[in-house]
């Protein structure tokens, strides 16, 4: 099978992009909105509620992430075998936040916070295989590699 190629005019925009449309809202989600809400709800054990999100989200993340990748790489759609699943994805993590802005008690929130993070995984993975798209020049290695990987070491 041959390999598929995006034109790096055209990839590495949608590298910048992508990341930079998850990773703003990611971050203040994250450091603001979340922390925010866990202090409004249960000011008393906050710090160890924090504590339990985090684990908790990262939990569902890493198993996410790799169902996410799965299903995308078997995905066979008119719109390509990523873009259906960042697009789900995209909305499923904001409807997990506007449901996160309205929760009322720990145990909702905490739900909220992990079909956010599991649906964050179904962005991440279907746009990180997308690097896989880079046209090679010819010896191996991508066209902006610094380095080539050569006989099991970097050159």
């Amino acid at each position: 099978m041959k390999k598929v190629t995006i034109p790096l005019i055209r990839l590495i925009p949608g590298l910048i992009i992508g990341p930079g449309s998850w990773l703003g809202p990611y971050i203040v989600m994250n450091s603001l909105f979340l922390p925010a809400l866990i202090q409004h709800l249960d000011a008393a054990n906050k710090v160890s509620l924090v504590a339990l999100f985090s684990t908790m989200g990262m939990i569902v993340a890493a198993i996410s992430n790799m169902v996410a990748g799965a299903l995308s790489d078997r995905t066979r759609s008119r719109f390509g075998k990523r873009a259906p699943w960042i697009v789900v994805g995209a909305i499923a993590f904001m409807i997990s936040m506007i449901w996160a802005s309205f929760s009322t008690g720990i145990a909702n929130l905490l739900i909220a916070w992990m079909v956010g993070q599991a649906a964050l995984n179904f962005i991440v993975a279907p746009m990180v295989a997308w690097i896989d798209f880079a046209p090679e020049d010819g010896e191996g290695r991508c066209l902006f590699s610094l380095r080539r990987f050569r006989d099991g070491a970097w050159e």
